[in-house]
Order: structure tokens, then C-alpha cells, then sequence
């Protein structure tokens, strides 16, 4: 999701003695990008970007916040490789109201985690689905069995598969040139990347009545953009509704509409 306009820092954090003005600031930034399920799965390169500062500081806040207590959290793995996939933030409920529910994909304590809270003796993970949690009152590890595959619509078919293919990589190249620390050059061997994000574009023509040149063209003037460049990064979530209860593909075609 784009950044928030707005970024949210209760007074407990504004007035906090031991934290760091970045950290504060980090909360808020986090604060303005969370899910509809109230977590953040924004990774340090977006923070370092948009806050100007270093992956490291970036890092650091981030910890800082954990260990006072006022954000969980959880980085998941692939089972059996511990192959980094995601990490999940979620701030301390009390604060804002966020309700974890059981949609989550993982399972969770919803209070912070304090310094001096003493460690579990509770081994034995919580199990939701595929996901196992293990709380070590420091980052929550989840281990899951990999991604799920994501296979292409049914009702493709194969001139539209091919004409939002081409859609879909010539995206993906120019963000890798534009944003390589994020777009990997082997973003090629992502099935599940290239599937997700020609069914979103065949959604978008289907369901919300664009015609395929409109989208083709949208998304050429979003990759060069001043803003979009940088604020759109993946295909797959144009679908989602924005704070003006608009998707995120109509809001970039009616700044595309109305361009000079």
C-alpha cells in the first residue's frame, strides 16, 4: 500500500524519554502504512527512502521501538531453509485500537513485548494453518512450508495472457532499473509475482470496465512519473482501495486523465 497521508504518534511515544526523534518518527511512518489487517510489512529500504536516513538507522529505530514495548514484531521463514520471505510490524494495540484478529496469517500476543518481561517457558508453538510462531519475547519466528502457488485465471486466454504478460514485464524491468534493491534482477523466476500481477491487470479490465489500452497506457506514464515511479512498485495490489475509497489503479489513472 502507498503511504498515508497522515502518520499517527500517540503522546505516550511523542512524550517517550528514552526514544530517539527518529524512532518516534519511524512509529508514525509505520503508523501510515499499515494493512487493512493493522500490520506493516514495509521493509527497511522503503523506510531508509522515504525518511532519508540509512537501512541502519532504519534498523535501529525499528528495534528501539520493540524493545520499549511498542511494536511486535514477527519475520517469517521458509521451513526448513530459514530463507528470509517477510516481516510483519505490529504496533501495540493500546495505542490505537488496531484489532489483531484471527484473519492474521500468523498467531500472536497482542501486548508489547518489555525488557524486562521475563522469557516464556512455554516451547511449544501455536499453530494457525501452515504458520507456526514461536514467542521468544524478542522477534517472533514464523516458519511456513513456502508460497502458495498462484496459477493464472481460468478465463485467460492466451492473446490476453500474452498482451498483459508484456504489460506486466515491462514493468517489472524498468522497476528493477529504477528501484534494483527492491526488484531483484531475477524477478523473472517469480511465478507467483508474473501470475498475480496479470490476473490484477485482467480484473481491473474485467471487473472495473477499463479497456486494455487504457491500462497498458496508465501504467507506462505511472513507471515514469515523479511520484508513481517510486510509490508504485508492484502490480499486484492495484486493486486495493485507497483512503478515498477509490483503488490505487483508478486514483493513478485519474492523475494520468489529468495531466498537462
Amino acid at each position: 500500500m502507498i503511504s498515508a497521508y497522515y502518520g499517527i504518534i500517540p503522546q505516550p511515544i511523542r512524550h517517550h524519554q528514552k526514544l530517539r526523534a527518529n524512532s518516534k518518527l519511524m512509529y508514525a511512518e509505520i503508523m501510515s502504512c499499515l494493512e487493512d489487517n493493522g500490520i506493516c510489512i514495509k521493509r527497511n529500504i522503503y523506510f531508509s527512502k522515504v525518511l532519508n536516513i540509512t537501512k541502519e538507522t532504519a534498523s535501529k529505530s525499528i528495534t528501539e521501538l520493540r524493545k520499549h514495548g511498542l511494536i511486535e514484531v514477527s519475520i517469517e521463514y521458509e521451513n526448513g531453509t530459514n530463507k528470509f520471505i517477510k516481516r510483519y510490524i505490529t504496533p501495540y494495540q493500546n495505542f490505537h485500537g488496531v484489532n489483531n484478529s484471527s484473519d492474521n496469517a500468523y498467531c500472536q500476543n497482542n501486548h508489547g513485548v518489555e525488557d524486562s518481561h521475563e522469557e516464556s517457558n512455554d516451547d511449544t508453538p501455536c499453530e494457525n494453518g501452515q504458520i507456526l510462531l514461536y514467542n521468544n519475547n524478542k522477534i517472533n519466528k514464523l516458519y511456513t512450508n513456502g508460497k502458495k502457488s498462484i496459477d493464472l485465471l481460468k478465463e485467460l486466454n492466451e492473446k490476453q495472457i500474452t498482451y498483459l504478460g508484456n504489460i506486466v514485464h515491462s514493468f517489472y524491468n524498468q522497476k528493477h532499473q529504477q528501484l534494483p534493491e527492491i526488484i531483484k534482477k531475477d524477478w523473472k523466476k517469480d511465478d507467483n509475482l508474473i501470475n498475480d500481477s496479470i490476473n490484477t491487470l485482467y480484473m481491473i479490465i474485467k471487473l472495473d470496465d477499463y479497456s486494455e489500452k487504457i491500462v497498458r497506457d496508465v501504467i507506462r506514464w505511472a513507471t515514469d512519473d515523479i511520484f508513481w515511479s517510486t510509490n508504485l512498485i508492484s502490480l499486484r495490489g492495484l486493486r486495493k482501495k485507497s483512503n478515498n475509497g477509490e483503488t490505487k489503479f483508478t486514483n493513478i489513472y485519474l492523475k494520468y486523465k489529468g495531466r498537462k
